[in-house]
C-alpha cells in the first residue's frame, strides 16, 4: 500500500537518517539516497526556507542563552 498524499520535511528525513547511520559522514552519504527511495514510494519531500529557520533559530539561542555556547561550539568544528 503507497500513500501519494504523504509529505516529509528535512528534519524528519534527517532523524531517520540519523537512525540509520553510524556516523556524520555517514548520514551525508545516505542523506540522499534515503531522499531517493523516499521519493520513489510516494512522498513528497518538502524543502525549508533556510533563512527563515536561520532566523527562528537565532531567536531561539538568544531566548535560551546559548548564543555564546553555539558560538563556541561553531568555532571548534570549524563552521562559520
Amino acid at each position: 500500500m503507497v500513500d501519494t498524499t504523504a509529505v516529509l520535511d528535512y528534519g524528519s528525513l534527517i532523524y531517520i537518517t540519523l537512525q540509520r547511520a553510524k556516523n556524520a559522514r555517514e548520514v551525508e552519504a545516505k542523506g540522499a539516497e534515503l531522499e531517493a527511495e523516499l521519493v520513489k514510494q510516494g512522498i513528497t519531500v518538502v524543502d525549508v526556507d533556510m533563512a527563515a529557520f536561520k532566523k527562528a533559530a537565532d531567536a531561539a539561542y538568544e531566548k535560551l542563552g546559548f548564543t555564546a555556547l553555539r558560538a563556541q561550539i561553531y568555532k571548534e568544528i570549524g563552521k562559520n
